[in-house]
């Protein structure tokens, strides 16, 4: 995962670059550096019959006011899964984010959350399992430092080796709310951070 994080962030960085003299293939304003934002997630989650809330962190760097990559990480302690058993879960995932018309109040938020994971079940050994979190919801700028983001999504658990359960006992559909701290500057258009404009 480092060494795919590492080519992705070389990639973006060189996009970024490039993109300040010349129009790109995703839209016409380009993928500058045009933010930074990080804070605190809640996510009330399905495993197996059951449903478990449980908190993270949340970063990312913003480019053209669209694109946004960075970090997802939740560490579960002791949750439920069935009468008999309970397990914790440590995740760590690449995030990649796309908010069209980012400038408006109110706009679409999609994401994918890409990463290994830790299970520990009771009575088992701990098992590194891989995720794959796709989710869609909407993003309210509350004022231009604070942002507030409402999301459904669905975490697909693969590569689970556990004798009593399966990756559908760890998978399932969650809700999610991010509040992002951080800041967004101008708008990039043809290389040029430019006022806002609602065309």
């Amino acid at each position: 995962m480092k060494k795919l994080f590492a080519i992705l962030a070389v990639t973006v960085f060189t996009t970024s670059l490039f993109a300040q003299r010349e129009e790109t293939i995703i839209g016409e304003q380009g993928l500058g550096f045009s933010g930074a934002w990080g804070g605190w997630s809640y996510n009330m989650g399905q495993f197996d019959k059951d449903f478990a809330g449980y908190n993270g962190g949340i970063w990312a760097l913003e480019f053209g006011k669209k694109l946004y990559i960075g970090g997802l990480h939740y560490n579960i302690n002791n949750q439920r899964l069935d009468n008999l058993s309970s397990f914790s879960l440590r995740s760590n995932s690449l995030l990649i984010g796309y908010t069209p018309s980012a400038y408006r109040p109110v706009h679409p938020n999609l994401s994918v959350g890409l990463g290994s994971g830790k299970l520990n079940v009771t009575a088992e050994q701990e098992d590194r399992v891989f995720m794959v979190q796709p989710a869609v919801g909407i993003e309210a700028n509350l004022t231009r430092w604070c942002h507030l983001d409402v999301m459904a999504g669905y975490r697909a658990v693969m590569d689970s080796d556990f004798t009593k359960y399966t990756d559908k006992s760890f998978s399932g559909f969650y809700g999610q709310v991010n509040l992002k701290f951080g800041f967004s500057w101008g708008r990039y258009r043809n290389g040029s951070s430019r006022k806002i404009d609602k065309d």
